[in-house]
């Protein structure tokens, strides 16, 4: 299910994952949606500002909630290309082997929402964040979701060419 910040509520059809990185591709029957710019994230260097933008668990910045304001936060970029991988429990890791590093305090439940630049094009998608410590969070380049935007778009779970099929089984 999509729920918009209008209050929209849609099904959602799921067309393909990419299981060890953290991202999907889903599908709904709508008009008039609301979007971002692609952004270059290849143009983000150490100290680029970005903002997160979300609406972690549907309760922060919805319309159905009285507000549909989105929960944001500010930050700058603090590695770039970093590797990581993150347990989201049991043995259900995730890799990010290509990841943009912030210093933004992302909410829980705000995977998924988008990482802009300072002309709010979207160059990455929240992903993970660091507990303890100073903040630290994580976001999958949009360059790496581009590349496997065709393979989702087809319904085909998509796979790095060094994983074995099955891998995460």
């Amino acid at each position: 299910n999509v729920m918009l910040t209008d209050g929209r509520s849609f099904d959602a059809e799921l067309l393909g994952t990419h299981a060890r990185r953290d991202f999907a591709i889903l599908k709904i029957e709508a008009k008039d949606l609301p979007y971002y710019e692609l952004g270059d994230s290849g143009a983000l260097e150490k100290g680029s500002w970005v903002v997160a933008l979300g609406h972690p668990m549907g309760i922060i910045g919805s319309e159905a909630t009285g507000n549909d304001v989105p929960a944001v936060t500010a930050g700058v970029v603090t590695g770039i290309g970093r590797k990581m991988m993150a347990n989201s429990g049991g043995f259900d890791f995730k890799l990010y082997p290509d990841a943009i590093e912030t210093d933004l305090p992302l909410f829980f439940g705000n995977s998924g929402g988008p990482l802009v630049d300072m002309e709010g094009k979207l160059v990455g998608v929240n992903a993970a964040i660091r507990m303890g410590g100073e903040p630290r969070s994580f976001s999958v380049p949009m360059a790496t979701v581009k590349g496997f935007l065709a393979m989702l778009e087809k319904g085909e779970d998509a796979v790095d060419g060094d994983e074995p099929a099955g891998f995460l089984d």
